[in-house]
């Protein structure tokens, strides 16, 4: 593309040369001619007032028309210039576009070793939700046993992308939650955020200030908490309404980061 605009810009110049070229050739056309005529005119003094007011007039004609010839290549001149800077204005475009490829491109980079680990994904969740809808206790922890064992796995392996490990050890913090394991569910979520150090993860915060308050390790809760609603105020509301924070809601400290 910045080859076309070299060529684009050059042709333009070319243009505008020629332009130039035909207007100082017709200049020099007409100045002949003056010449001519004042030849004449001193040859055949005698017709003094007829070709006096002919080289006058024709003199007149011929200012006329370099001044419209000037115009003209002023006016041509001009449009150049404008096609130029709107060529300059479509490269530094094409730059930026560039550039912002480039940077998807490496988002988008993605660990063949995740697409193959991945596939377990889906099955872990089907299990979780399997988990969720189902009323008998223990086919309940069955399957959120199930669930866990295929993401403990999976985040065990070191071949993975950190955020993919991180997301297992989220999710498996949420079942060990759910298995009454608190201690376990907030280990497992401190190292979901051990993974991701650089990462905003709000979410993750949030679950880890649920699980230290069932804890009963207060201030441990009310850092993740602050530090999970800079990322995400609307933390707050759900905050209020949470049960995990039942036993500490009546604390000041509490009190004021869900306002």
């Amino acid at each position: 593309m910045e080859n076309t605009a070299n060529l684009a810009i050059d042709a333009a110049k070319e243009r505008a040369k020629a332009a130039e070229e035909e207007r100082r050739n017709v200049e020099k056309y007409y100045e002949n001619l003056a010449d001519l005529w004042t030849f004449v005119i001193l040859l055949f003094g005698g017709a003094g007032l007829g070709f006096g007011f002919y080289e006058a007039h024709k003199r007149d004609a011929i200012e006329t028309q370099l001044k419209d010839y000037a115009g003209k290549a002023t006016d041509l001149n001009r449009k150049l210039d404008e096609k130029v800077q709107k060529v300059e204005e479509l490269d530094s475009k094409l730059k930026e576009f560039e550039g912002r490829t480039r940077a998807l491109d490496d988002r988008l980079q993605v660990n063949e070793y995740d697409v193959l680990r991945v596939l377990e994904v889906p099955q872990a969740l089907s299990y979780v939700a399997l988990a969720e809808v189902e009323d008998q206790l223990t086919k309940r922890n069955a399957y959120f046993q199930r669930a866990a064992a295929l993401l403990s796995s999976l985040v065990v392996k070191d071949k993975l992308s950190a955020p993919l490990r991180s997301w297992g050890y989220a999710n498996l913090g949420y079942i060990h939650k759910r298995l009454g394991d608190k201690a376990q569910a907030l280990q497992n979520v401190e190292k979901a955020l051990a993974l991701v150090p650089n990462i905003p993860a709000p979410d993750i915060l949030y679950n880890a200030a649920c699980y230290s308050t069932l804890l009963s390790d207060d201030d441990k809760a009310l850092d993740y908490l602050r530090r999970a609603m800079e990322l995400k105020p609307e933390l707050k509301k759900i905050a209020w309404q949470d049960p995990d924070f039942e036993r500490i809601r009546d604390d000041e400290r509490f009190m004021r980061l869900v306002q």
